[in-house]
């Protein structure tokens, strides 16, 4: 405010005083006329033809009269411009005047002409005018007349104003832009603060957080629109509120689901696996059985006795760790994420399904990277994502009516490109399950992962294996794909990113991270 006040004042400084300037100069300039008309005026009485002999009464009223004024020097000639009468000893610029009045004596006319220059208030300006007039007699030139005279003297008031009006702006300045900001905080910065303090302090269950003191106001419209806005914020809110308590009581009751959906699968696994292991279970109990037998014998030496025991355990531990494989597998999860070896999960998860009737003409092609393939995840969902694969791939060599020649190939390896869309530069694992089946068309397998989407006969299959694995996948900042082309088999490729030092130190918190993705 202080500023825009200032410089309007200057604004009207500068015209004020540069019309006053002009004014000055004007006067100076009639001024000087006025000395030359009564210059003429005097010498109207000197006789034809005799103008050297100016009288004495002459040259006394002369000098009378510019002794009250701003005239340096002055100066009469003949027609001839011969000097007759003047005082040019303090005549700064009197080659200029010389020339100016040779000028007009010449020419016969007016001439006003300005010479050297001073500082004024805002810019240079002339500091003398030169002005010489001819004098007729008869219509003949009789004489000249001419004058210097100053303006220096304006100069130095203007500059004297100038002090004065510029003392008054700063005075005025100060004492307006005072004013000026009293008045703006009263009618609006104080307002301001009150609203600002009261939005600082609102809440929403205040029905009208702002009130202005006056009423027909802009700021008291302004205080009804914020009332207005933070009403339709708090119903909002309420409406928020309401809409994240249910979304929260639905997430959860599809977290439930989901953990219910991935433990009937698995169970229906363990019920695919349990006749197979069973089957399996038979052989060596048959075996023990016969051993038993033997030892019963009564001229059964000691060393025969010992090697029959030594066997009868052999085959009770293979009993036991087709069993305890198959309870591993069955029993209910906690999802524990701990750091998790692939490869020795694979050969583990292949030794189970190896008993199985179903890969009983399948061969199995294990690949698996030999250096360090950990990974942070639940080893029990990962068995039964590991589980679910390699059953479907069974399944598909079936199908295919392949009695001797069915294989399934499993690979691992490390890359860093993968099939993350955002590529870190984080190792990344990749577990591969290749089979020789009959493929699957590119009309079905944008859609395998889906839930309940199978292309088993009925009865055969329930279009969730896949479905969970995925999830599981998913959940543990994976991915999981499948490419066939029909009838050349179909490869499972699962991608999981390799352990770092820092998830080794902390599994659960890392991992919990990647699982809410």
């Amino acid at each position: 405010m202080a500023i825009l006040l200032g410089i309007a004042m200057l604004l009207v400084d500068f015209i004020v005083l540069t019309s006053v300037q002009h004014t000055l100069q004007d006067s100076v300039q009639k001024n000087g006329r006025d000395i030359l008309s009564s210059i003429e005026s005097i010498l109207a009485d000197t006789p034809s033809g005799n103008l050297v002999g100016v009288t004495p009464q002459a040259k006394r009223e002369i000098r009378r009269m510019l002794r009250y004024s701003d005239i340096k020097c002055f100066l009469i000639t003949d027609s001839s411009g011969i000097p007759v009468h003047g005082e040019t000893e303090n005549c700064l610029p009197e080659t200029d005047f010389k020339k100016a009045v040779a000028d007009v004596v010449s020419s016969g006319q007016l001439r006003v002409s300005f010479v050297d220059t001073m500082w004024s208030v805002f810019w240079k300006q002339p500091r003398y005018v030169i002005m010489v007039s001819p004098i007729y007699r008869n219509k003949k030139l009789f004489a000249c007349a001419g004058t210097v005279l100053s303006m220096e003297w304006i100069y130095h008031r203007m500059g004297q104003i100038q002090k004065m009006i510029l003392i008054y702006i700063l005075i005025n300045t100060v004492i307006l832009s005072a004013i000026g900001v009293f008045g703006l905080s009263q009618v609006t910065v104080k307002p301001l603060k009150r609203l600002v303090k009261r939005a600082d302090e609102y809440n929403y269950i205040d029905e009208t957080p702002f009130i202005s003191d006056k009423e027909t106001s802009e700021f008291n419209k302004l205080s009804k629109s914020l009332n207005r806005m933070f009403n339709r914020i708090a119903d909002d809110k309420i409406r928020l509120e309401t809409t994240v308590s249910s979304l929260e009581n639905s997430n959860k009751e599809l977290t439930r689901v989901r953990e219910e959906i991935i433990r009937a699968e698995k169970f229906a696994t363990v019920g695919k696996l349990a006749s197979g292991i069973a089957h399996e279970i038979g052989n060596p109990l048959g075996i023990v059985i016969g051993y038993l037998e033997l030892l019963q014998q009564q001229n059964l030496k000691s060393e025969e006795a010992a090697e029959y025991l030594k066997r009868a355990d052999e085959e009770i531990n293979r009993i036991n760790t087709i069993i305890r494989q198959l309870l591993e597998f069955s029993r209910t999860e906690n999802r524990h994420l701990v750091p998790v070896s692939v490869g020795e999960l694979l050969c583990d998860v292949v030794e189970v399904l190896k008993v199985q009737p179903l890969m009983s003409d399948l061969g199995f092609d294990v690949t698996l990277f030999s250096g360090r393939d950990t990974v942070i995840a639940d080893p029990e969902q990962l068995r039964q994502v590991f589980v679910n694969v390699i059953i479907n791939a069974a399944d598909a060599v079936a199908s295919s009516g392949r009695e001797t020649d069915g294989m399934i190939k499993i690979s691992t390896h490390l890359t860093e490109e993968a099939m993350v869309p955002d590529k870190t530069g984080q190792m990344q694992l990749i577990i591969q399950f290749e089979d020789n089946g009959p493929g699957i068309s590119k009309t079905h397998i944008e859609n395998i992962f889906d839930p309940f989407y199978t292309t088993k006969e009925p009865g055969k299959g329930t279009g969730l294996g896949l479905s969970v694995s995925y999830r599981i996948i998913e959940g543990i900042g994976g991915r999981m794909e499948a490419i066939s082309e029909g009838g050349d088999g179909t490869t499972i490729s699962i991608c999981l990113p390799l352990a770092d030092a820092e998830s080794l130190k902390n599994p659960v918190q890392n991992s919990s991270r990647d699982t809410r993705k």
